[in-house]
Formats: C-alpha cells, structure tokens, sequence
C-alpha cells in the first residue's frame, strides 16, 4: 500500500517493514476466498496495522467494499 520495497531480508520477520499477507476481503467475511491468490496482498506490517484495520473497521461486514478501499489506497502511490 505504501508502495515501498520488502526486502527479502524482512520476510517472516516482525517489525514496521515486515511483510504481511492481506486478504482483500477479509476472510471472516468470505471465508471461501481465504487461500485465492486474487484475494491476497503482500504488504508491509506497518500498512496491514494502520490502512488495512481503519479501512475495515469504516466498511465493517461489506467485503467489496473494503476490497474496493484497499485497493483505492495501493493506486493512489
């Protein structure tokens, strides 16, 4: 989302730049998309703990909606 490169070095690890699998719909809302490689995103932890969780919680229980909001956010960088 933040368009910044994960260096493999950060991969399975934690911290801000860590990366992050993100389903576009969440899998709570449309569990049978929960392994679809379209549903899915890598992303940073930094982006998954802030832009991922405000845009769910704004749009909670609207899967394409929040599907829509995040991928908003990944064409506006």
């Amino acid at each position: 989302m933040c368009c910044q490169p994960i260096p493999a070095s950060l991969r399975g690890k934690t911290g801000k730049r860590a990366a992050v699998v993100d389903h576009l719909r969440p899998w709570r809302l449309r569990p049978d998309l929960a392994f679809q490689l379209t549903n899915l995103a890598l992303v940073c932890s930094g982006c998954h703990l802030t832009h991922c969780a405000s845009i769910e919680a704004a749009h909670a229980g609207d899967a394409e909606l929040i599907a829509q909001a995040k991928e908003r956010i990944g064409q506006e960088w």
